[in-house]
């Protein structure tokens, strides 16, 4: 799969720019507790070398 750059506009109320860290099998991103059960947008923001 060749990675594209794309532009993505979205409206929202705050950001974070984190690290994504293993966590198992998988990756996790850490948000704050006041964030839980809201709906949040992740992305990607370099592309992926390993695809």
């Amino acid at each position: 799969m060749v990675m594209v750059k794309i532009k993505i506009e979205t409206e929202g109320y705050a950001t974070i720019e984190k690290k994504a860290m293993a966590s198992g099998n998988s990756t996790s991103i850490y948000l704050p507790n006041t964030w839980k059960g809201k709906k949040v947008l992740a992305i990607l923001l370099e592309p992926n070398e390993d695809e």
